[in-house]
């Protein structure tokens, strides 16, 4: 680990050159975080184009190397009161605060392409469910309309068998009640005017109004006949 970031060092060093004109004080610890800052744009423009975030396959990723001192460079302005020993030593520093996030880096990369193969599944699980859902509604709607169908059908049918039902009943009652009646004199049949309790009722409601009428026009009106004498003239009208 040691020579391979001694080796990346060295490297590193080797492609800075001193410019005589620029700043005149540097801190190392911003110079960081201008490499984070200008990586992390890149980062994010490969991530909004919805490619794979760059990041280093090893610490011995040479292109990954030249990428993040590229975008230091661009910027970046040595003093010109730095010495070449000054220039070795600040850059050997920030070369080893940069390993450390380049480490991180190299450790990120299988887990952002898990990352994004997952996130690119779940989309395709999210489009296949939308399809699944839609169908799933359309076939739904359309069991549920053919059971309409049947409960209506069910409901006709009922009504039709009610109908019948109430139909047969009365046949049944009619048909039950002639055999019954017909032919047995113990059996009064209720729709016949000339049963026997029906002739009472008849004779009852004539005794309670033209017999009891009759009588009273005999015994209390002109004729004053007694009882005896009113009963034989209203027989002898009956019996004629």
């Amino acid at each position: 680990m040691h020579d391979v970031a001694d080796r990346n060092d060295r490297d590193a060093i080797g492609k800075v050159k001193p410019n005589r004109e620029g700043l005149t004080n540097v801190d190392i610890d911003k110079l960081v975080l201008h490499w984070k800052h200008h990586a992390g744009e890149e980062l994010l423009r490969s991530n909004i184009e919805e490619e794979t975030i760059r990041c280093p396959d090893n610490m011995d990723d040479k292109a990954f190397d030249d990428f993040a001192r590229e975008c230091l460079e661009a910027t970046f302005e040595i003093p010109s009161s730095w010495t070449e020993t000054t220039i070795k030593q600040k850059l050997y520093d920030c070369v080893k605060k940069c390993i450390k996030k380049k480490w991180t880096l190299v450790k990120m990369g299988p887990v952002l392409e898990e990352h994004n193969r997952l996130r690119a599944k779940e989309q395709e699980l999210t489009k296949r469910q939308k399809k699944m859902s839609k169908k799933d509604l359309i076939r739904v709607n359309d069991e549920v309309e053919q059971e309409r169908k049947k409960v209506k059908d069910l409901e006709r049918q009922l009504k039709q068998i009610a109908k019948e039902k109430e139909y047969l009943l009365t046949r049944l009652t009619k048909i039950a009640g002639s055999k019954l009646t017909n032919n047995n004199p113990d059996i009064a049949d209720l729709n016949d005017d000339n049963r026997p309790t029906k002739l009472a009722e008849k004779f009852g409601q004539l005794y309670d109004d033209e017999w009891t009428d009759s009588m009273e026009e005999l015994t209390e009106g002109e004729l004053r006949l007694d009882d005896r004498a009113a009963i034989g003239f209203l027989l002898r009208i009956i019996m004629v």
